[in-house]
């Protein structure tokens, strides 16, 4: 199973090609990745568990305003 930066860089891209994400949205994405990221680790995706989910929350003031 790939890890979580694999799988989102792979992701992002896709999208961003078949034109539903806007290639603005780049940064946002990333920066959600970026904290997932630091409160788990980069991890395998089939790892993740409810805890993972739960050690973001507190760095989702980090997120950008559009995601609100």
């Amino acid at each position: 199973a790939p890890l979580i930066s694999e799988l989102a860089k792979s992701a992002l891209e896709k999208r961003i090609e078949e034109g539903s994400w806007r290639r603005e949205r780049r940064r946002d994405i990333e920066a959600a990745v970026a904290l997932f990221i630091a409160a788990n680790g980069d991890v395998r995706i089939d790892e993740i568990t409810q805890t993972h989910l739960i050690a973001m929350k507190d760095l989702f003031l980090r997120l950008p305003r559009e995601y609100g």
